[in-house]
């Protein structure tokens, strides 16, 4: 799980630098009751949700998360940025 976290995190900031144009990235993580929320959110241009795309980033999110269990919620709004909240119980 620690991996899966790592790689799904480091994906979604790779992601936000390389192609969001964002000026602020906040990445927050809360342990609740041996529930792990992270929530990375973005200030850029935002992305289609719906769309789906060749390269294999958001695949292999949104893959790792479901294969470890947790629950995935993207939204995105056109030059608002994009907020990415995921969870796995541990």
């Amino acid at each position: 799980q620690r991996r899966t976290l790592l790689l799904v995190t480091k994906e979604i900031v790779h992601n936000a630098v390389k192609h969001s144009k964002a000026k602020n990235i906040d990445v927050k993580a809360i342990l609740n009751n041996r529930q792990l929320t992270y929530t990375i959110k973005d200030d850029g241009i935002g992305f289609d949700t719906s769309k789906i795309y060749s390269g294999n980033g958001m695949k292999n999110i949104k893959q790792r998360i479901h294969e470890a269990g947790g629950i995935l919620q993207i939204d995105s709004i056109k030059n608002e940025g994009s907020t990415f909240i995921y969870s796995i119980t541990i």
